[in-house]
């Protein structure tokens, strides 16, 4: 059968259902996670445009350029996991602002066709190997970082990304709905000497990671076929004792309802 004939036609966060090739651009099966690449880019845009001037003025600072330091509060990004391997493998520029999907997501039913997802996320904000007194003088933008982030959060959104449009919280229009119907930043450790490859990695970096959570939730899209639904009674209560006769919610192909 064809795709269109057997997909679900549901979405969940930023995956929506049908997935066809043509949608799938030069990331591969990376574009079938768009939460993850909105919120790097919408971190970087932030942090950049807050901190950009006082990260050039530092510099000035300690001398000037340095081969391993570029010239802008977040360098380089990473939509994945800062291993080691991964660390070592790259060419960029530091500093390095890196996310991915951390921990146990948790799946549960908000209402009785909506799936929440509940979802950790880690964010790193890494400097990179610096030596003592380049980290004296430059360590302590990772705080700032973090609570940049925790105020972008706040306001969901920022002024420097898609023109300070709200990027999530709201199920958003029904074309193109928030992929994020929540977001909060839980906690962060550091700033210090972050080890990126277990007890044995000799790869010592000064970095931060703030600790976030998400959810998302499932909705229909164009083309979906739903169960039908002939009846459904539900008790509301009211106060403290009182509760309020079953109400009975009906519904036909002609679109009658009683109650």
């Amino acid at each position: 059968m064809s795709l269109e004939s057997d997909s679900l036609y549901q979405r969940l966060g930023g995956l929506e259902l049908p997935v066809f090739g043509r949608t799938i651009g030069q990331t591969g099966l990376a574009s079938l996670d768009p939460s993850r690449d909105l919120l790097l880019d919408l971190f970087t845009a932030a942090i950049n445009s807050e901190l950009g001037e006082a990260w050039t003025t530092a510099l000035g600072n300690i001398g000037g350029q340095r081969e391993n330091l570029g010239q802008t509060p977040v360098s380089d990004t990473f939509a994945d996991e800062p291993t080691e391997q991964n660390l070592r493998q790259r060419k960029g520029k530091w500093p390095l602002l890196a996310i991915h999907r951390a921990g146990n997501a948790t799946y549960e039913s908000f209402t009785f066709e909506i799936t929440r997802c509940v979802q950790p996320w880690a964010l790193h904000y890494i400097l990179g190997p610096l030596d003592i007194i380049d980290a004296r003088q430059l360590k302590d933008i990772c705080v700032a970082v973090s609570k940049i982030v925790a105020l972008v959060i706040r306001r969901r959104g920022h002024a420097s990304f898609q023109g300070g449009a709200l990027q999530f919280f709201g199920a958003g229009s029904p074309d193109q709905p928030s992929p994020l119907t929540s977001l909060r930043l839980i906690s962060h450790e550091g700033p210090g000497q972050a080890v990126f490859g277990g007890a044995e990695s000799t790869l010592l970096f000064w970095a931060i990671e703030m600790r976030l959570e998400s959810t998302e939730i499932s909705s229909y899209v164009d083309g979906a076929q739903g169960p039908d639904l002939d009846g459904l009674d539900v008790t509301v209560g009211v106060g403290s004792n009182e509760i309020l006769p079953a109400v009975i919610i009906a519904a036909s192909d002609s679109d009658a309802a009683s109650g």
